[in-house]
């Protein structure tokens, strides 16, 4: 399991130095109708409350069957701000309950073969299962308290690292 300490480090080591909060918008992929999905619309929720601007919620979930649409006219909405895109993934077992951050976008549900957009000048996926993408009941076995705490801490290490430049 990665630490939250692994974690914070990542997003100052990819992340650019000086990055505004009112500078970037987070695109929070997944769906509340999955429990390992979830984890996207988890973390824009809790992002919103935090006065991060965001699109995917729980109350207005972004996902594969709306993701083209709203992403054409909500980005449109935004202009030239930094897009951090947030989805689950599945990876490898050492590393489940880890993500990683990584300067480029993510592939909403390459995973699981679909071929959706890219998204993001930067990406955070949290790795929720180590299952094959095959398995109809993958997400049945992933519990809710734990993509919680995943959001938990992917959401206090973003509002840490946008606080940072409060105190400069």
């Amino acid at each position: 399991m990665i630490t939250r300490q692994e974690n914070k480090l990542a997003l100052y080591q990819v992340l650019p130095a000086g990055l505004k909060k009112d500078r970037v918008v987070f695109v929070c992929i997944g769906s509340d109708l999955s429990i390992g999905d979830s984890l996207g619309p988890i973390v824009g929720s809790e992002l919103e409350d935090l006065g991060f601007t965001v699109i995917g919620t729980l109350k207005y979930p972004l996902h594969g069957l709306n993701l083209r649409d709203r992403l054409k006219t909500e980005l449109a909405l935004i202009g030239d701000k930094t897009v951090i895109a947030i989805d689950a993934c599945i990876g490898a077992k050492s590393s489940v309950g880890g993500f990683e951050v990584r300067k480029g976008p993510v592939h909403p549900g390459k995973g699981i073969g679909k071929k959706l957009m890219k998204i993001g000048d930067y990406s955070i996926a949290g790795i929720v299962s180590s299952q094959s993408p095959f398995d109809f009941f993958h997400d049945q076995v992933i519990h809710l308290s734990f993509v919680l705490d995943m959001a938990k801490v992917i959401v206090a290490d973003i509002h840490e690292f946008f606080s940072e430049e409060i105190k400069e």
